[in-house]
């Protein structure tokens, strides 16, 4: 206790995970006896789900399987699972319910332990009544290579509703590599539901569909099934690759990068009307920028009226405004853009992030909306916008010196545009150091002995 005249023992919990549900009491139960790997299997059932669940991730060595798998979590993870693989009858029992919650996982826990002894089992999956079951099954089959399975990929990965399962499911198929599953990534091309985001990695189904055709057939599609599958109908009887090449070209020409993102003219301290919707005033440190979109193919693009997200970086740290995430229930904006097309917006800019390098600055933005519910078929991608010719800003550095009255150092320092960045020393009245501090880089602050050989005196006069 926190009294020291109360002598008695009290529980204490040091992780909020050392507090559980009391439904889950049975089962903490059964973990702690010495027989838990024949007990706790028993407790798989229906009737209590998130036993259930514990009970399944037990089964498989603490560690869901795909596509439940966190790898950035488990990526570099020694320590080998221990599998109860003798229990795999027992979850496939357990698929056969009515718990729709848990199938899902549980065909995932079930493929984990019975390996290629359950393919029989998977492949009647295939048809089976879950899409996001059948979604998984694929996946699985893709990974065994399992030639019985190719006519059903197609019609087994419809109306699939969970992003994940699907994305995982286009990297097993592309893995795989067989041109037989192209018409069941052709598929996806219009699926634009939002599932994760990695750094750069889109979990769009729609964008890791492109990406796998273009591994597999050496073509980039459109985002457009219907177009995709007719030129690939007729592609696919081709049997020279180049010939099929141009043909798809011809038929289902793709759009990469379409579009260019340009910073034009100055910064400016103004915010324009429109802007003015969405800042009522500029704060100190910010400008107004000019962003140039530009349409360089020679086909009409059409696009969200507004991005999706926009993210910007820079050596030390990065941002994101707005979200990729599907939006559900709701019709949203368009244009097109006819070849070589522009639109011009405004956007607001810290001079902090102006200031820096080229090399060291990010300004990005992401269309993620195909816009199915409108019927259309836009483009979906990102695009990294140019500080090049048409931006005018100049660049200013400069190394800056403060002093005390007596003449020794104060501060000294690089400037850009007149504003501080980068490494700072500081010094006291004596001259000696006694902070450093890193403007613009995260960094923060270090504090100096200013008695320490490397400190003392290095900002006072010299003599002349």
């Amino acid at each position: 206790s926190w009294d020291e005249s109360r002598k008695e023992e009290y529980l204490t919990a040091s992780h909020y995970r050392e507090i559980q549900p009391l439904a889950l009491k049975e089962f903490y139960l059964a973990m702690g006896t010495p027989e838990a790997r024949a007990v706790v299997p028993k407790l798989l059932s229906t009737d209590q789900l998130d036993v259930a669940n514990r009970v399944l991730l037990f089964l498989c060595g603490d560690e869901w399987p795909w596509p439940y798998r966190d790898d950035l979590f488990f990526g570099n993870r020694k320590k080998e699972k221990i599998l109860i693989h003798e229990e795999a009858q027992r979850v496939w029992n357990f698929i056969q319910s009515d718990s729709k919650e848990l199938r899902p996982l549980a065909t995932s826990v079930y493929a984990e332990l019975s390996g290629n002894e359950g393919i029989a089992n998977i492949r009647t999956l295939l048809v089976d009544p879950d899409p996001n079951v059948r979604g998984i099954a694929v996946g699985i089959l893709a990974q065994h290579h399992d030639q019985e399975s190719f006519g059903h990929f197609a019609n087994s990965l419809k109306q699939v509703t969970d992003g994940n399962i699907v994305c995982e499911a286009i990297k097993s198929l592309t893995a795989w590599g067989d041109e037989r599953v192209v018409p069941s990534l052709i598929g996806f091309l219009q699926n634009d539901k939002f599932s994760y985001q990695y750094g750069d990695d889109l979990g769009i189904p729609a964008l890791k569909a492109q990406q796998a055709l273009t591994l597999i057939t050496d073509h980039e599609f459109p985002f457009d099934v219907e177009l995709s599958q007719r030129a690939w109908d007729e592609a696919v009887r081709i049997g020279d690759k180049a010939d099929r090449k141009r043909l798809l070209e011809q038929l289902a020409p793709g759009n990469r990068a379409p579009l260019v993102a340009s910073a034009i003219g100055l910064p400016r301290k103004v915010i324009g009307v429109e802007l003015k919707k969405q800042h009522d005033e500029l704060l100190e440190g910010q400008s107004v920028v000019t962003i140039r979109l530009r349409n360089v193919s020679s086909r009409p693009v059409t696009i969200l009226k507004e991005p999706s997200m926009e993210e910007r970086s820079t050596g030390s740290s990065s941002y994101s405004y707005g979200s990729g995430a599907d939006v559900e229930n709701k019709l949203q904006e368009f244009r097109t853009l006819e070849p070589n097309e522009s639109i011009e917006f405004e956007i607001v800019l810290t001079d902090d992030f102006l200031n820096r390098e080229l090399s060291e600055r990010r300004l990005r933005y992401s269309y993620l909306n195909n816009g199915n519910r409108q019927g259309l078929k836009a483009w979906i991608g990102s695009i990294d916008v140019e500080f090049g010719p048409e931006w005018k800003a100049t660049r200013e550095v400069k190394q800056e010196e403060e002093f005390w009255e007596n003449g020794n150092l104060k501060a000294a320092g690089p400037t850009v545009n007149g504003q501080k960045l980068g490494e700072w020393n500081y010094f006291n009245l004596q001259g000696d150091r006694i902070r450093i501090e890193y403007f613009g880089t995260g960094r923060g602050t270090s504090i100096c002995n200013p008695e320490h050989i490397s400190n003392k005196g290095t900002g006072k006069r010299l003599s002349k």
